[in-house]
């Protein structure tokens, strides 16, 4: 199990520019790479309920299984567990999970398992040395769908790799003081959430 440190800002498509020519984030170089991701519940919904989310992960050529949880995020700031491995799409295997009661419940939900919503991005990243820390910053550009409701992606993800969580919040907080972003506490999952719901409520006579 690893644990995801991230803090997440939105921002405006068209103040990207300005975020990549920020002194702090310029002279880093950027790698960009096309990100397609099937998130996965029952129809009840029970991971959701539990605060897990589920999905397979098209990076390149590869294809990776992911199981995230979480507690609340604050002020942007999400502190996660999280289980990756390299996988076939499709093909659950939940072997990797080692905590005991979030592996049973995967199993036991495994034969309703569904495709709930898909987000479809390009991720720009760049790996920022600050203090005595390495951040990566990822810029993500794109579209979250679910039964047709489709909304537009635009977000920055600030992820710890290595150092001091102190590192991480003063870089976002000089950052947020002098660009047009702003701390966001909605990840991509709820955002998906959020739309499975609007496309159920669509559907109702």
């Amino acid at each position: 199990m690893a644990k995801e440190i991230e803090i997440k800002c939105t921002v405006a498509p068209e103040d990207i520019a300005k975020v990549t020519a920020h002194p702090l984030v310029c002279d880093w170089p950027a790698r960009s790479q096309a990100l397609q991701n099937t998130y996965y519940d029952t129809p009840e919904l029970d991971l959701h309920a539990r605060r897990i989310a589920l999905r397979f992960r098209k990076k390149g050529d590869n294809w990776l299984l992911t199981v995230k949880t979480a507690e609340a995020s604050h002020d942007g700031l999400a502190i996660r567990n999280e289980w990756e491995v390299a996988a076939q799409p499709g093909i659950f295997d939940f072997s990797h999970v080692d905590h005991p009661a979030i592996r049973t419940l995967l199993e036991a939900c495994q034969p309703r398992l569904m495709p709930i919503f898909t987000t479809d991005f390009q991720r720009e990243t760049r790996q920022i040395i600050y203090g005595q820390s390495r951040i990566e910053m990822a810029i993500d550009q794109g579209f979250i769908e679910s039964h047709g409701q489709r909304e537009a992606l635009c977000e920055i993800e600030l992820e710890l790799q290595a150092g001091e969580l102190v590192d991480l919040n003063t870089f976002a907080s000089e950052l947020q003081q002098s660009l047009p972003i702003s701390p966001s506490d909605i990840s991509k999952a709820l955002r998906g959430y959020q739309a499975y719901h609007l496309a159920k409520a669509d559907c109702v006579p």
